[in-house]
């Protein structure tokens, strides 16, 4: 039921999808259609079971976005029932030490912990996790010119250094890309490996300025260019980019990170084309209608590449998809 956020797998290929306030685990998801969970679990913490809204993996390292306010880091991957090693946030609230409605994290391979604080408008960054207990304060802001300032675009109108209600981040350690989804944007930062506070953002999608917040830029339907919500992202080895433009019942798939505002999209999955943004559009020449098959998607949640295979929780559906491999 509503699978939330995005998905995890293991380098071993090892499924991980939060829904129902469990993880569900499929070792072989790319083997068959229709597969039962070879295992199905909980987070746990102080003694309760805990429901996840993200997940992602780096290397042995699983971190979880929790509906508690806080961000679980697992060392290993669990594979039943487990306290976390290192917990980020202590509350709810607007400092430094806490979250409020947290919706994405990522790990870095440099070690850094990234998280989308969606509530409080802003990305906060840990330059180091400890392997136990509390992970302390963040060390960075964006998306707010302080640690105690939460105010959707930092209190004023939309610019490069401003946030409202973000949904999901990705970073390498240098990059970071950020879906600002109450702007309908996504925002990307060229390099963050000396990031200050409120640091500007290089590249706005979705948007033709940093200064715009319409959804679908105003038109009413969208385009190669437009985004409305979008609510996940991932960036495979290869530098491919992919965006659930969750509004817009879509995957905007780009062969590398865009530079620039009107860079369009090289696919789209959920949709016939860049023109139409229905759930379950089925997309016939000539015609669009409304029917649930293996081309559609309805208010899709995360993705997540698998090497070059895509899985998108597909959320108003009670699935997820798998897209293989193909050239």
């Amino acid at each position: 039921f509503f699978p939330r956020g995005g998905p995890a797998v293991t380098s071993g290929g090892k499924l991980l999808v939060a829904a129902n306030g469990v993880l569900y685990g499929f070792d072989s998801y790319v083997s068959t259609i229709g597969p039962i969970a070879d295992s199905e679990f909980s987070l746990v913490h102080l003694g309760s079971s805990v429901s996840a809204i993200d997940l992602a993996i780096q290397g042995e390292s699983l971190v979880a976005a929790t509906t508690t306010d806080q961000i679980f880091i697992y060392n290993q991957v669990p594979s039943s029932s487990a306290a976390p090693d290192a917990i980020a946030g202590e509350g709810v609230g607007c400092e430094a030490t806490l979250l409020n409605s947290p919706n994405s994290a990522y790990l870095t391979p440099t070690g850094r912990l990234v998280v989308a604080d969606t509530r409080n408008n802003r990305v906060l960054i840990w330059f180091n996790v400890p392997p136990s207990g509390p992970v302390g304060p963040a060390d960075r802001v964006l998306g707010q010119d302080g640690m105690n300032t939460c105010e959707a675009n930092a209190d004023g109108s939309a610019n490069d250094s401003t946030l409202n209600e973000p949904r999901a981040v990705w970073s390498d350690g240098v990059k970071l890309v950020v879906a600002d989804s109450g702007n309908h944007r996504v925002l990307v930062w060229n390099d963050i490996t000396a990031v200050t506070d409120f640091q500007a953002a290089d590249v706005v999608l979705g948007q033709r300025d940093f200064f715009a917040t319409a959804p679908n830029r105003g038109q009413s339907a969208p385009s190669g260019v437009t985004l409305s919500e979008p609510g996940g992202l991932d960036v495979s080895g290869l530098g491919e980019l992919a965006v659930t433009d969750t509004g817009n019942n879509r995957v905007l798939i780009w062969r590398a990170i865009p530079s620039g505002a009107d860079t369009p999209p090289d696919f789209v999955v959920g949709q016939s084309d860049l023109n139409h943004g229905a759930a379950n559009d089925v997309g016939q020449t000539g015609q669009h209608g409304t029917t649930l098959s293996a081309k559609t998607l309805s208010m899709p949640q995360g993705a997540r590449f698998h090497g070059r295979n895509l899985i998108v929780n597909d959320g108003d559906n009670d699935r997820v998809l798998v897209w293989r491999e193909s050239n």
